[in-house]
């Protein structure tokens, strides 16, 4: 398998590239790729979902301070994650604080 992990493949996906875009970056078969996307996306939502449960319907997220694109895609794997959360029915609220060490997001369960 070439030198890429299943976080890296999903964070390509939620950037917007394509599963043909990942198979020519990656050297692998598309249904491969998709398949890492879909299992690495299930795992972390659940992750998520799991922690906010265990935490009173709340959990904290922090985005450091750091070079542009890897900030940004920071976010926008944020943003997919509270999107993904929403569609499995979980109504959930951001909340964002700026700190000196990044970005703070609370991610809280309103129903």
């Amino acid at each position: 398998m070439p030198n890429v992990t299943p976080a890296e493949l999903l964070a390509d996906r939620a950037r917007g590239r394509s599963f043909r875009e990942l198979e020519r970056r990656y050297g692998l078969s598309r249904e491969t790729c998709r398949r890492i996307v879909l299992e690495a996306g299930k795992t972390l939502i659940a992750d998520m979902a799991a922690d906010i449960e265990a935490n009173g319907g709340r959990t904290s997220v922090l985005i450091p301070w750091q070079p542009q694109d890897d900030w940004m895609d920071a976010l926008v794997m944020l943003d997919w994650s509270v999107e993904k959360l929403r569609e499995q029915g979980l109504a959930i609220e951001v909340e964002r604080r700026r700190t000196p060490d990044g970005l703070g997001f609370e991610l809280r369960r309103t129903a």
